[in-house]
């Protein structure tokens, strides 16, 4: 036990805004300056914090990673355990503080509201169930994990064992994250990984071609999920994160069906559709397919119908379902694959991130996407990324990429796609993309060799 909330000295407190006047962050930053009184008092490593402003949010699942103090012992400012997103420096945040993080800091109920004890877990294995996680995305009536998964990610962990549990700096990483317990874990929002963690699943134990630890998109076909952020990712990668052995599924759909249209009369419609999974297109959804426009925008789904009624804008009865209503017309009829996707599996914003160990990302609008100069020496090695909805490897202008040892298939666009310096592309199998397998268009440095290419 760390201590009382109403002893001398108090821990894990909770606080609102109304317990000091200013709060102000920077996007990108995981610091957050505290000015003005009262100040707080008694706040622990590993509270939950949570807020935003008028141009910057706290990351769901971020906890306090360190506490500053002046030379008076005065609260002056905390860090988190998760970078701060939007726009701006030095802004103004609402900001909430929870001594509870439901994992690691637990509060009893003795002695009554504000006199609580609290706990820190010692034993701690980085189990996402750990944090009441319950991973049976796959039955019945599964559980929504997000704000479960959201902690684990900004886990402080076991880093430090000194009962003030007020470190000077925070450490270069916390966790630790040990997906130790086969699980299905599905979400509704994105998820991100923090800073130089290592997030470590089950793939090397798995009897088939799967992870046995997998993260999974929920399709909601009423488009309250993903669908309406797409193509936002189901995980996106700070700096030096690596995932190894987890699959990521961005819970795409393909199936075959026919547009309906001619260069006379234009239609918006796609029927012919595969009945059992109509139901779980998303109004929002992306949809691509070789004769849908993806310029000067995305397509989207704006209407389902099939023979449980219809959601969005009807193409029933203008045309018989299975059908949907796209944001934009076609200008063919064509019988064809089409692919239905909320958002990216992956997005990479930081640099130096990796996947491998036999991970598996699958079904997302893309399987990785990376397209900025600054986001350089990403490593995607022996895994497996299959079923995008358009390019599986979108990496853009990402520089200093290595892609060696993959199984690349299934890709609604190209397999890979890079037109940026420095590439090295090895012994990969690349097969079944819509597109072209391999484009290297306007890339330079480039070193390509031993690959399997086949039906692209």
């Amino acid at each position: 036990m760390l201590g009382s909330q109403g002893g001398s000295p108090s821990v894990c407190n909770g606080y609102t805004n109304s317990g000091f006047t200013n709060v102000t962050g920077s996007a990108g930053s995981a610091a957050l300056n505290i000015t003005g009184m009262p100040n707080p008092t008694g706040l622990t490593v590993g509270e939950l914090v949570s807020g935003s402003g008028s141009s910057l949010q706290v990351q769901p699942g971020s906890e306090i990673a360190s506490i500053t103090t002046n030379h008076l012992g005065t609260i002056v400012g905390i860090s988190l355990t998760l970078p701060l997103t939007g726009m701006g420096t030095n802004q103004s945040l609402t900001i909430t503080i929870a001594g509870n993080n439901t994992g690691t800091l637990i509060l009893d109920n003795y002695g009554g509201t504000g006199l609580n004890q609290c706990w820190q877990k010692i034993n701690y294995r980085g189990d996402p169930r750990e944090f009441g996680a319950y991973g049976d995305g796959t039955s019945g009536t599964p559980h929504d994990d997000t704000v479960a998964i959201q902690n684990w990610f900004g886990a402080y962990g076991n880093v430090n064992a000194n009962a003030n549990f007020v470190p000077a700096t925070a450490p270069p990483n916390f966790g630790p994250w040990n997906a130790s317990i086969p699980a299905n874990y599905m979400v509704i929002a994105p998820l991100t990984c923090p800073d130089n963690a290592l997030i470590q699943g089950l793939a090397t134990q798995s009897t088939g071609a799967s992870p046995l630890v997998r993260i999974f998109a929920e399709r909601n076909p009423s488009g309250t999920s993903f669908a309406s952020n797409a193509p936002a990712a189901v995980l996106t990668l700070g700096n030096r994160c690596r995932l190894s052995g987890v699959a990521v599924d961005g819970s795409g759909l393909q199936m075959n069906g026919t547009t309906n249209g001619t260069p006379a009369t234009p239609s918006q419609y796609v029927t012919n559709l595969d009945p059992h999974q109509i139901g779980q297109i998303q109004l929002g959804d992306i949809a691509t397919a070789a004769d849908i426009p993806s310029s000067p925008s995305l397509t989207s789904v704006v209407g389902v119908s099939s023979s449980s009624g219809s959601l969005g804008t009807a193409c029933y009865p203008t045309v018989p379902y299975p059908c949907v209503t796209l944001s934009t017309t076609v200008t063919t009829s064509h019988s064809e694959l089409v692919s239905f996707n909320g958002p990216n599996a992956v997005s990479v914003i930081g640099s130096r991130d990796t996947i491998d160990g036999h991970s598996l990302i699958e079904n997302g609008y893309n399987n990785v996407a990376c397209t900025s100069t600054a986001m350089a020496g990403l490593q995607l090695k022996d895994s497996q990324f299959t079923s995008s909805g358009a390019d599986d490897l979108a990496l853009g202008g990402c520089p200093n990429v290595r892609v060696t040892g993959n199984v690349i298939s299934g890709a609604g666009g190209r397999g890979v796609r890079f037109g940026g310096t420095d590439i090295t592309v090895a012994n990969n199998v690349i097969e079944q993309s819509a597109g072209t397998g391999l484009d290297l268009t306007g890339a330079e440095k480039l070193s390509v060799n031993g690959n399997f290419l086949d039906d692209n």
